[in-house]
């Protein structure tokens, strides 16, 4: 985190001295007199060169900086592995809460565990009226959160829920993807939100660029496939006329 901290100071300082030294040029381009054309003929130019090298190197920095960030996440969502969030768990301070989650594992899901396998197990949150707060399990073994992640389709119809403990990037990037493309195409697995596309085909997002980049060539094959209202306006005729000469075949 203070390496990325480093590098966004750098880009800022960066971004200052670039922008800066852009007006000065601008100043000096605007102080010169008109009649001196051959003078503001070069201050555009050099102006011009600059403002492209600059935004150059603002490019290449800030996907440096992209790259760097995608890297923190990945481990970050490494050290995550283990975990898995549960929701429905009614709040209950005289409760076992380590009991409770492994009484759902065991008599929802029929798998043989104990609170002895997890190594975490708290709830997330301020505790609020009306609310049960998910509960943040982790495992002892990473084989054990695969086998209750695997079994998490047993819960279904019931008030318990089970998902990944996901990185605040990857849970918004998951978020608006369910907006875009439908809840029913899209999932995580082992950390990666994954989309299920028209045409069949399925793809790891991480980032909102890569949602963007998606939803673009989701649109381009929407409207490749598509023939489009005046394309169906222009065929309904044709259909209609088929249909009545069938009609008058059979009489």
């Amino acid at each position: 985190m203070a390496n990325i901290t480093a590098v966004l100071e750098t880009q800022h300082a960066l971004e200052t001295r670039l922008f800066n030294k852009m007006n000065e040029l601008e100043e000096r381009w605007k102080a010169t007199p008109a009649q001196a054309d051959s003078s503001l003929t070069r201050l555009q130019e050099e102006f011009l060169g600059f403002k492209i090298e600059m935004l150059s190197v603002l490019q290449l920095l800030r996907s440096q900086v992209s790259e760097l960030c995608r890297s923190v996440d990945d481990l970050e969502m490494r050290h995550r592995r283990k975990y898995l969030l549960v929701s429905g768990i009614p709040e209950d301070t005289n409760s076992d809460l380590p009991k409770s989650i492994v009484s759902v594992f065991v008599n929802k899901m029929g798998l043989a565990l104990t609170p002895e396998m997890l190594t975490v197990c708290h709830r997330l949150g301020s505790a609020s009226e009306g609310r049960c707060r998910p509960v943040l399990v982790r495992f002892k073994e990473l084989s054990l959160r695969t086998a209750v992640w695997h079994k998490k389709t047993a819960l279904k119809g019931t008030a318990h829920t089970i998902s990944e403990f996901l990185t605040r990037q990857r849970r918004d990037v998951f978020i608006n993807a369910r907006k875009r493309f439908g809840m029913r195409r899209c999932w995580t697995m082992d950390g990666n939100v994954i989309v299920k596309l028209k045409n069949g085909s399925r793809q790891r997002i991480y980032t909102a660029c890569d949602l963007s980049s998606l939803s673009a060539t989701e649109d381009e094959f929407h409207q490749a496939t598509d023939p489009g209202p005046t394309a169906q306006a222009s065929a309904s005729p044709a259909s209609r006329g088929k249909l009545r000469r069938t009609a008058r075949a059979k009489k």
